[in-house]
C-alpha cells in the first residue's frame, strides 16, 4: 500500500470511529428521553423494578463505554501522530545515512591517498637517508681540494 492510499485509510477509520461515536451519543441520548418521556406515564412498582435493575446499569454501561471509546480515539490521534513523527524521523535518519556513507567513502579515498603519500616519503626518505654517506664523502672531497 502506498503512502498516500495509507493515509486515506487514516481518515476512513478516523471518520468512521468519529461517526460511530456521534451515533451512539445520538441514540443515548434520544434513549434518555424516552426514558424521561415514559417515566410520566409508566410510574407504578413494576416500572421503578425495571429502572433499578436494567436501565440504570444500561445508562452506566453506555457512559462508560463512550468515554472508553473517546479515550481509544484520542489514543489512536496520539498513535497517529507518533507514526507521522517517526515517519518523518525515518526519513531524515535515511538523508543523514546517505551523507554519513558519502564522507565515509571520501575519508577511506583520503585515508588511501594519504597511506601513498607516507609510503611515497618512507621510499625517498630512505633513499635520501641512503645517499648521506655518499654526500658526505663528495663534502669531505670538496673540502680537501680546498
Amino acid at each position: 500500500m502506498g503512502k498516500d492510499s495509507s493515509e486515506f485509510a487514516d481518515v476512513m477509520v478516523e471518520s468512521g470511529l468519529d461517526e460511530a461515536l456521534w451515533s451512539m451519543a445520538q441514540r443515548s441520548r434520544v434513549f434518555q428521553e424516552l426514558r424521561r418521556d415514559v417515566r410520566h406515564v409508566w410510574n407504578d412498582e413494576a416500572a421503578h423494578d425495571v429502572e433499578n435493575r436494567y436501565l440504570k446499569q444500561h445508562d452506566e454501561e453506555d457512559s462508560r463505554m463512550r468515554t472508553a471509546l473517546q479515550e481509544q480515539r484520542d489514543l489512536l490521534e496520539e498513535a497517529r501522530q507518533t507514526l507521522i513523527a517517526a515517519v518523518a524521523l525515518s526519513q531524515k535518519i535515511e538523508e543523514c545515512s546517505t551523507i554519513v556513507t558519502e564522507k565515509t567513502q571520501f575519508a577511506v579515498q583520503d585515508l588511501d591517498n594519504a597511506y601513498s603519500d607516507f609510503d611515497q616519503y618512507v621510499h625517498h626518505n630512505s633513499e635520501a637517508c641512503a645517499r648521506f654517506p655518499q654526500v658526505e664523502d663528495l663534502l669531505a672531497h670538496a673540502n680537501a681540494a680546498c
